[in-house]
């Protein structure tokens, strides 16, 4: 449950969420899950809205075929699903049918002076088509190169990856993004450890279909996060403390390309400071959060608390 609340106009957001998840892993290549989920919100003079949402699926994971001194495997997925808004008047359900394909090449390059280099190349087609008529059909390419060093207690990462993502059918959009990464990550003790990581970002999005939704935009954008976390908390086991310190700049763009949301429009977080208190006994994990939020001069407070019980794992 979360309340968020801006301070200037005192207008209330409550959301409820609960949903939960089974995967059974038939084999070591194939998986089926289900999942049902329920979402009510409200919102200070616009009522409420809520939502019932049920899926199933398949994933395949191929065994890894040794190529080119490296590794090759492919995989795929293919789900369906059901939307319904009990609390709307016309009673609307929508049902979904999805698939999945894709494939991905990793290597590993060490050059002079013992640097390592990872490779990573993958191609992922999918199409989603939904009974009142719409069709979502997407092409995505990525590669990207890492570099990890390590001195004392101190590891370092650097990481350069390019995305190209074409949409098609219902919606025609292109998609590209170039990001550098670098990271840097420290061990106090065996229990404590801090990360600080910088990003730097180029997209660029066209859409010219629908004729009303059409545009092209770039951006230049960066991001900077810092994280602390603390194991075994005033010598407790399995209770765990994390702090997140987060910046962007107002164009970073955060969204999954492949979220059919992803036309909407989202708040881009100028900075937030999330807390964690995490603490599992056997099967049974309860975490509890605290995030403070600003976007432009505007603050909101969000707390939630998860309770999440595991079943068949040893």
């Amino acid at each position: 449950d979360s309340e968020s609340r801006g301070l200037m106009d005192a207008a209330g957001v409550r959301t409820f969420s609960l949903s939960g998840t089974a995967n059974y892993q038939y084999s070591d290549r194939l998986t089926f899950t289900a999942g049902l989920g329920v979402i009510s919100g409200e919102s200070d003079g616009n009522g409420s809205t809520n939502s019932n949402i049920q899926r199933v699926g398949v994933n395949y994971n191929s065994d890894i075929f040794p190529a080119l001194e490296g590794a090759y495997r492919y995989f795929g997925q293919v789900s369906a699903g059901n939307r319904s808004n009990p609390g709307d008047l016309d009673e609307s359900s929508v049902q979904d049918a999805g698939i999945s394909l894709g494939h991905s090449f990793n290597r590993t390059f060490v050059t002079g002076g013992g640097a390592r280099w990872d490779l990573r190349l993958s191609q992922q087609g999918s199409t989603v088509h939904d009974t009142v008529g719409r069709e979502r059909n997407a092409l995505q390419h990525s590669i990207s190169l890492t570099n990890g060093t390590r001195s004392d207690n101190i590891t370092r990462y650097l990481r350069l990856s390019v995305l190209d993502q074409r949409n098609f059918a219902d919606e025609r959009r292109d998609y590209q993004l170039a990001n550098v990464q670098y990271t840097v990550q420290g061990q106090v003790s065996r229990n404590r450890s801090w990360n600080a990581n910088a990003s730097i970002q180029y997209g660029r999005r066209v859409q010219d279909k629908p004729v009303a939704q059409a545009m092209e935009s770039a951006s230049l954008s960066y991001s900077v996060t810092m994280s602390y976390r603390h194991a075994e908390l005033f010598d407790m086991n399995n209770l765990t403390f994390t702090s997140d310190l987060r910046w962007l700049s107002e164009e970073f763009r955060t969204e999954d390309p492949f979220d059919p949301d992803y036309m909407l429009e989202t708040e881009r977080l100028n900075s937030s400071w999330r807390n964690r208190l995490e603490y599992r006994i056997g099967m049974l994990q309860m975490r509890g959060d605290v995030d403070l939020r600003e976007v432009d001069s505007m603050w909101s407070l969000s707390v939630l608390l998860t309770v999440r019980r595991y079943f068949g794992m040893t």
